[in-house]
């Protein structure tokens, strides 16, 4: 738990909604610093949103229950830092509607499977989300069977090693073509060859047509 995670916007969100205020309940799954615990604590009392409910870091078991038993999961970033996230995948693989940041990964998904927020002025999307979950449970249920369907066949153990297989393939091919240019390229400089050397550029063609012909050439 910490402010990349943007959980002071869901909690003001909260305080901003009276139905929320009313009828939400915000959990936090994770360690959370004491200090972060007692400001987030406060920040609920000033806003008067539900004060969160911290669960601390779970094992798979019980995180996997708890998730069962939430309306909704915020999966928001700023900034996004990441390159991938597997909170998302468990969170879409939940089957609950969940609120992402519309940035890096995360605006990557299909617009049908996600509700997404601005990044950095979370608070006004994630209280339009949540209370549209309120008023269309129905809509909300099938967007969360949407993207557990989605995720389970994009991030299938299968797909994964179906396009890393014959990637490593193309790296063990040009291996040797792209080590014989580091050390034309270590010699080079050693010998004080200027860059443009023309001797230079016509050994690094002949290496890119080792790798791919022509266009690996011009590549």
């Amino acid at each position: 738990v910490n402010p990349n995670k943007r959980v002071e916007a869901v909690i003001r969100a909260m305080g901003a909604s009276p139905r929320l205020r009313a009828l939400g309940q915000y959990v936090l799954i994770g360690p959370c610093d004491p200090g972060e615990r007692e400001r987030l604590l406060r920040l609920a009392a000033a806003v008067g949103a539900p004060p969160p409910r911290f669960a601390g870091w779970l094992p798979d078991d019980a995180l996997v229950s708890e998730l069962a038993t939430v309306d909704a999961i915020a999966c928001l970033r700023h900034p996004v830092l990441e390159g991938g996230s597997a909170s998302l995948v468990l969170a879409l693989r939940s089957a609950r509607p969940v609120l992402v940041s519309e940035a890096g990964v995360y605006a990557m998904l299909p617009g049908d499977v996600a509700l997404r927020c601005t990044p950095g002025e979370e608070a006004p999307d994630v209280l339009r989300h949540l209370e549209w979950i309120l008023d269309n449970p129905v809509a909300a249920r099938q967007m969360g069977e949407r993207a557990a369907a989605w995720a389970l066949e994009t991030h299938a153990p299968e797909r994964y090693a179906a396009q890393l297989v014959p990637f490593l393939a193309e790296v063990a091919e040009a291996a040797p073509a792209i080590l014989a240019a580091r050390s034309l390229g270590l010699a080079a400089a050693r010998l004080g060859f200027p860059a443009d050397e023309p001797a230079l550029a016509r050994a690094v063609a002949a290496l890119g047509e080792v790798v791919g012909g022509d266009d690996g050439a011009n590549e």
